[in-house]
């Protein structure tokens, strides 16, 4: 098998995964459903993943590795303010439709798993949020933004409505 056969082979797995997981939980999705799903043999999916929750772990961290690899790229691009804030905002709302089963498998977590889905949400983005928030301050001392809004809290707000609204599209 070629690296590329592998390499699309292994994301389809995950893709067809994150679905699953998303649609029926992690306890209600088997190996065997997702092979026969991607058409391949346990044996295969067991050669990228060598367990259930490998496969899990795999899944979260290509949706958590996205923000990893993206963030710091927007956050560059943009001086501060309003338009970095914009473009992390359209970036999210753009990654979730293009996918709304990632943002149906967060919310899925954080009702199964919630503390490890926290968990990974700070270390993953907690960082970041506390940059935007400092770029959100700045902007509040310049006076373009209201003065009583706390930046962290109304990031999460807002990446909050974003999952949420993803995860109830059709």
């Amino acid at each position: 098998m070629t690296e590329e056969r592998t390499r699309s082979v292994r994301d389809e797995i995950l893709h067809v995964s994150t679905r699953m997981f998303a649609r029926h939980g992690f306890s209600g999705t088997s190996l065997q459903r997702i092979v026969d799903e991607v058409g391949i043999r346990k044996p295969s999916l067991l050669h990228h993943f060598r367990s259930k929750d490998a496969l899990r772990q795999a899944v979260l961290d290509s949706l958590f590795g996205h923000w990893t690899e993206r963030i710091p790229g927007l956050l560059q691009a943009f001086a501060g303010g309003r338009a970095r804030f914009e473009a992390l905002m359209q970036e999210l709302l753009r990654f979730f439709l293009e996918d709304p089963d990632r943002a149906r498998l967060i919310v899925r977590e954080l009702m199964d798993r919630p503390d490890d889905v926290r968990q990974r949400l700070r270390q993953t983005l907690g960082p970041w949020v506390q940059l935007l928030g400092d770029s959100i301050r700045q902007s509040q001392q310049a006076g373009q933004l209201r003065s009583d809004l706390d930046p962290e809290s109304y990031l999460v707000h807002m990446v909050t409505l974003t999952i949420s609204t993803a995860a109830s599209m059709p």
